[in-house]
């Protein structure tokens, strides 16, 4: 009985031993010097000078961040999911293939940061700066970039699936080949970007301004660009087809390929506009729209009685 009791002391000791070895090593984690690999999982790390260090293949899941000067670091292939980044500096770092799924970055700063490849899946990202920054095959899915400022970034290649972009600044952003299906970009500005063949497929993109854009074989189908700006844009190739285009300007751009098949297109502005190469516009469709004398038409149709349309 009693070697019985004195194995359950032993035992006791050694599970108080361990347990305490264990939160050493936990706290420990924490207290470790910025290198590559290092395990800041849950850490508060907030408010801290970590400039230039090299943190590749680092463990960050859960950490806390905020407002710490990450500013040339190198995080690749790091895991930062769930991380809060608020208002971190990560200007100039390397965050390539780097997982930031469902990350907070409240009005964080990427400005010409490495994110190539990396994972920003259900990220809050409001206000966040990516100026200038490589997005190259970034995936954004279901991200809030609401008030992000991504002007002359690169997201080729880019998924931004249902993200939400409205009153996004990406002027002169590269978005060739990027795919926005069914995202929002409610009053975004998208003055003089370059996507070439990116996918809009169903966005809402309601009062979102492209001027001067490259827009060549860019698919709108089915998306909601009412009172949408595409002024001096070039628009060959694209497809509007069941998409809704009332009250969108194209004063200046070019549609020749352009396919506006079953596109809803009340008060559509085409005044000036060369339409002749265009497909898929009906006789019902024409109707509905604002052209004037210098409107050209596809052959065989002639202007409606209603143009010019009443300002």
């Amino acid at each position: 009985m009693g070697n019985v009791q004195s194995l359950g002391v032993i035992a006791s000791l050694f599970s108080v031993m361990f347990l305490a070895l264990g939160a050493s090593d936990l706290a420990a984690s924490c207290s470790d010097s910025p290198q590559p690999g290092v395990d800041w999982s849950k850490c508060n790390k907030s408010r801290k000078m970590i400039v230039g260090a090299n943190l590749t293949g680092g463990r960050l899941a859960g950490a806390k961040l905020s407002a710490t000067d990450l500013t040339d670091v190198t995080l690749h292939k790091a895991d930062l999911t769930a991380a809060d980044l608020s208002g971190s500096s990560l200007k100039g770092a390397n965050l390539s293939e780097a997982d930031l799924t469902k990350v907070v970055g409240l009005k964080t700063s990427f400005v010409k940061a490495n994110l190539s490849n990396a994972k920003f899946m259900h990220a809050e990202l409001l206000g966040a700066n990516f100026t200038e920054a490589d997005m190259t095959g970034a995936q954004m899915d279901w991200s809030d970039l609401r008030r992000a400022d991504l002007a002359k970034a690169t997201l080729t290649g880019a998924r931004l699936f249902k993200a939400d972009l409205s009153r996004a600044t990406l002027n002169e952003t590269n978005l060739e080949n990027a795919d926005f299906t069914h995202a929002q970009g409610i009053r975004a500005t998208l003055e003089g970007v370059k996507a070439a063949n990116a996918n809009f497929s169903k966005v809402e993109f309601l009062r979102a301004k492209f001027p001067n854009a490259d827009l060549t074989g860019a698919n709108f189908s089915k998306a909601e660009l009412s009172r949408a700006v595409m002024d001096n844009a070039m628009l060959e190739g694209a497809s509007f087809k069941f998409a809704n285009v009332s009250r969108a300007s194209f004063a200046g751009s070019t549609l020749k390929g352009a396919d506006f098949s079953g596109a809803y297109t009340y008060l559509m502005r085409v005044q000036g506009v060369d339409l002749s190469g265009t497909t898929g516009l009906t006789e019902q469709q024409l109707e509905l729209t604002c052209g004037d004398d210098k409107t050209v038409l596809p052959s065989g149709m002639t202007p409606p009685a209603s143009w010019p349309c009443d300002d």
